[in-house]
């Protein structure tokens, strides 16, 4: 039986800094195993910045 992973494969650490240096929200849903689920924070592709309320 041949692996989930290849020798390209990122860590859940080297993929977590990743998102994290890059401004990238997000959180980790489920990890089983090697397969990890995330979850990404965006806003709606019809946010408009000039009538968005201030936070």
């Amino acid at each position: 039986m041949q692996p989930l992973y290849n020798k390209d494969d990122k860590t859940l650490e080297e993929i977590t800094k990743l998102f994290t240096d890059n401004g990238i929200e997000y959180f980790i849903k489920k990890k089983k195993g090697c397969v990890v689920k995330v979850h990404f924070i965006v806003k709606d592709d019809d946010y408009d910045i000039i009538t968005a309320p201030e936070e």
